[in-house]
């Protein structure tokens, strides 16, 4: 989540916890990063995974520095999005699992958007091989969202903003 609820200095925090985590993957995992507002950026361009190396891990550090500013939240066409990216993931690797981290605060698209669509997409992956965790920042997040974490076996954690 970049939007504006998410303040320069909050985010920049959030996200260096991001670069953190990035650069703690072993080099055998492969991941993509989607950052959102009302738009999508994606770290790669077509949206495909790519291997935690040393070099992807420095440009997507580089990548998230130069990040414009953010606008108004929509969590949810982006956890759409990033849930249809995972059900591509596990169809070119048979036999292999996937996550999905989502961390936002989720202001403005609690009562603005609906949850079908997620749960359309999310109703098309193979349950066994996925989980899909939420962060929800500075805020009890959507219960839907909640739920969505919840019902993956994924986890849903509340972090302070």
């Amino acid at each position: 989540d970049m939007s504006s609820s998410m303040r320069k200095g909050v985010r920049s925090v959030h996200f260096d916890e991001l670069k953190q985590a990035i650069f703690g993957l072993a080099s055998d995992v492969q991941f993509n990063v989607l950052c959102f507002d009302q738009r999508m950026f994606f770290f790669t361009k077509a949206k495909s995974l790519v291997p935690a190396t040393l070099d992807e891990k420095v440009k997507v550090e580089r990548w998230l520095n130069e990040l414009p500013a953010g606008e108004r939240t929509d969590v949810h066409r982006s956890v759409t999005t990033g849930l249809a990216m995972l059900r591509e993931a596990l169809t070119n690797a048979p036999g292999q699992k996937a996550e999905l981290f989502v961390l936002t605060d989720g202001r403005e698209t609690e009562s603005t958007t609906s949850m079908n669509a997620v749960w359309n997409q999310y109703n098309r992956l193979p349950r066994q091989r996925c989980e899909v965790h939420m962060v929800a920042l500075g805020r009890k997040g959507t219960p839907a969202l909640r739920s969505l974490a919840q019902h993956s076996g994924g986890q849903f954690v509340e972090a302070p903003k």
